[in-house]
């Protein structure tokens, strides 16, 4: 199987958010870039494009470039665009640039990678201020707010340590290791906790954000 890596950027009327994309992730022959665009008469979105196109000719020359162009306003064509876009790359990884474009653009792009590559996508998204990038994975549209019961569960697993058994965190809470077993697995779908091979427990990211 061919190893293809996609990377997808959305665009509005400034081509410089992309091109700082493209220079992180420095793409090598191989890679597809997929850019996702407003289909608009509006000179600013084609000089836009025609700048990063540039770009990548010059820069870029054993990369392919891809677009697609979206009616933005009607939502669900939209997503089914994109969707069928990056399926029909057959990628087996991407890294997803969301800093770009309209509001609605980006959120239709989000749902469509989430479709079609779920976990297999990075996304990046660069903050106004441009001092940093934010990386997250699509599972971040999969959280959920955590029982009661759950929050007590994080609580005691912040107290033990990073790495905790079912049995310590059972004896810390008074309660039968069986029914701390079954929510710790719940928990893990959920994405509050992950486990390892020895079978012990640590908060993630998002678990910890409520202890």
């Amino acid at each position: 199987m061919v190893m293809v890596r996609l990377l997808i950027s959305t665009l509005g009327f400034e081509e410089a958010f992309p091109i700082r994309f493209l220079m992180r992730n420095s793409p090598s022959k191989g890679d597809v870039i997929l850019i996702v665009m407003p289909y608009s008469r509006d000179e600013r979105s084609a000089r836009a494009y025609f700048e990063l196109s540039k770009f990548a000719s010059n820069y870029l020359q054993e990369v392919k470039l891809e677009k697609v162009e979206v009616p933005v306003a009607n939502v669900y064509q939209s997503i089914m665009m994109i969707s069928s876009k990056i399926k029909s790359l057959n990628a087996t990884e991407a890294v997803v640039n969301l800093s770009g474009g309209m509001r609605l653009l980006v959120i239709e792009t989000l749902v469509a990678v989430k479709m079609v590559l779920s976990n297999k996508a990075k996304i990046e998204l660069e903050l106004e201020d441009r001092r940093e990038v934010v990386a997250m994975t699509p599972s971040i549209l999969d959280l959920k707010i955590p029982t009661q019961q759950h929050v007590k569960i994080l609580k005691a697993m912040k107290e033990l340590g990073v790495s905790v058994s079912i049995t310590n965190i059972a004896r810390l809470l008074k309660a039968p290791r069986s029914s701390i077993y079954k929510e710790l697995k719940r928990m893990e779908k959920e994405g509050l906790v992950t486990k390892d091979e020895s079978g012990r427990f640590a908060l993630t990211e998002w678990g910890s954000s409520w202890t």
